[in-house]
């Protein structure tokens, strides 16, 4: 087997892989919104809650990364299915960049948690107040189709781009240590400065770097989507 698609640094793949895993981790969704809830609850015990929340995110994802290895077993030696996947991934990542950068400039991202964290507890969240953070991170995400549809068409895209096959073991430990880096610096960093701090980041801080993840997303996608036929 020729593994075609090795053709970036590790650097590259570390830089690719992280930033599009802060991204994802970064935008509003009910894991952020439960992550804050949790550490309001917590207070001093915050970063233990940052730790947990992240712990589980990091494990449901590496269980589906190696479930996606499998399959790439008879997925490397078609050129067909390469390209789709490539062209598919692009595709949505373009779209998912641009629905950031939309958000952004119509001043339509959910910034609310930013500016007070009270609210929160009045959310449903109150009905899982007793619930442990690190199963209760795998039940959020395994419950969010978007989860599912990032992996097997984007993450895909950029496992098979990057070379990130069994065999290529320096590889997949980046990816995996880079697509988990951003979500545990994200979770642990907002649980602490919730439960320390009971405040976050300043709005125009937050969509600037969420800005920044969404403009990259669409750069890369532009070159997802291309980039097999450089391999034909």
């Amino acid at each position: 087997m020729q593994n075609a698609f090795i053709h970036v640094s590790y650097l590259e793949l570390f830089t690719v892989t992280f930033l599009l895993g802060l991204g994802g981790a970064i935008s509003p969704g009910a894991l952020l919104t439960y992550t804050i809830f949790c550490a309001i609850k917590e207070k001093k015990q915050a970063f233990s809650v940052g730790i947990k929340i992240s712990l589980g995110h990091a494990s449901i994802e590496i269980f589906l990364i190696l479930l996606l290895l499998v399959g790439f077993v008879n997925w490397m030696d078609n050129r067909i299915i390469l390209i789709v996947i490539g062209i598919f991934g692009g595709i949505l990542l373009i779209c998912f960049g641009m629905i950031i950068l939309a958000n952004i400039i119509n001043n339509k991202v959910d910034t609310t948690f930013l500016e007070s964290n009270t609210s929160i507890e009045n959310k449903d969240f109150q009905n899982n107040k007793d619930s442990k953070p690190y199963l209760a991170s795998m039940g959020f995400l395994m419950s969010n189709p978007y989860w599912w549809l990032w992996w097997i068409t984007i993450g895909v895209s950029i496992m098979v781009d990057n070379g990130v096959i069994w065999g290529n073991w320096i590889s997949l430990i980046i990816f995996i240590f880079a697509k988990e880096l951003g979500a545990i610096l994200w979770y642990i960093g907002i649980a602490t400065a919730v439960g320390f701090a009971h405040k976050l980041m300043k709005k125009n801080v937050y969509l600037a770097i969420l800005g920044i993840c969404g403009l990259f997303m669409v750069i890369y996608g532009f070159y997802l989507g291309i980039s097999p036929f450089f391999n034909l």
